[in-house]
């Protein structure tokens, strides 16, 4: 799972992994580790829901060609 533009020290992306020791989450750009607290936190949040950066589609009609 990934966490977009959320790590607590430098704002990068964060994905959820895991490994022999168990699971955890960590930044892909600055590798910073969640503390079980900060997990917590995430976790808790609730989900944002985003509107689209693209607008709708706008339906123009075009007359047709009545040149001769």
């Amino acid at each position: 799972m990934f966490w977009l533009e959320i790590c607590p020290r430098c704002h990068g992306d964060l994905s959820g992994s895991d490994d022999s020791y168990g699971r955890f989450i960590s930044c892909l750009q600055c590798g910073h580790y969640l503390t079980k607290d900060e997990e917590a936190e995430l976790v808790a949040a609730p989900v944002q829901d985003e509107k689209p950066a693209i607008p709708p589609a706008v339906h123009i009609k075009i007359p047709p060609n009545t040149a001769a």
